[in-house]
């Protein structure tokens, strides 16, 4: 009996363990915890790959009001600042943790900033990323380490409703790259913007 406890006492002290490893804070490109008391800038994680800048709203489908999530043109643009909400309250964001990504600033005719994920798009087969459409659906997302790069600023975001996680990449909808629901996550870094 007494063994069967210290197994049972190592077991979940692994566990913790584990858990403790996995869950890390995910950290600005100075080095700084991701926090939900600031606003950053969403850039790629490899600068002069295609010269495009940080993530914004744009207009990728011509419609008048602005509610897609792109990625800007230029390498001098940052972007729109954004904000990390966690679920379960914390000031610090962490990997393998659901959050609500809002932008910091709101377009005239959308006053709601919230990420969402599109239905599919009849034309190209793709879920994009927009700020239109109901928040009463769940819109969770999660930011990963991206393994395949060896700095400690390189992070993936994934779409994660319900638990289940896919990966956001970049798709060229015309002139315009779109953040969309991919196979393939492209890699961003965070800069605070304030």
């Amino acid at each position: 009996m007494r063994r069967l406890t210290i197994i049972s006492f190592a077991l979940i002290i692994k566990s913790l363990l584990v858990s403790c490893s996995t869950n890390t804070v995910i950290i600005d490109i100075d080095n700084n915890p991701l926090l939900t008391t600031h606003t950053y800038f969403i850039k790629p994680a490899i600068s002069g790959l295609d010269d495009y800048g940080g993530v914004a709203i744009g207009n990728a489908r011509h419609t008048p009001c602005a509610t897609d999530i792109i990625q800007q043109f230029s390498e001098a643009s940052f972007g729109f600042p954004t904000i990390f909400v966690t679920k379960d309250g914390s000031n610090v964001v962490h990997t393998s943790s659901d959050i609500v990504i809002k932008f910091a600033k709101s377009v005239s005719c959308e006053p709601d900033t919230q990420w969402k994920v599109d239905n599919k798009d009849a034309q190209t087969g793709k879920q994009f990323l927009s700020i239109k459409g109901s928040t009463k659906e769940e819109h969770f997302f999660r930011i990963e380490k991206a393994q395949e790069l060896p700095d400690d600023h390189s992070f993936k975001l994934l779409y994660c409703p319900a638990g289940e996680c896919q990966s956001i990449g970049r798709f060229p909808d015309g002139a315009v790259e779109r953040l969309a629901l991919s196979n393939v996550a492209f890699p961003f870094k965070f800069q605070r913007a304030s």
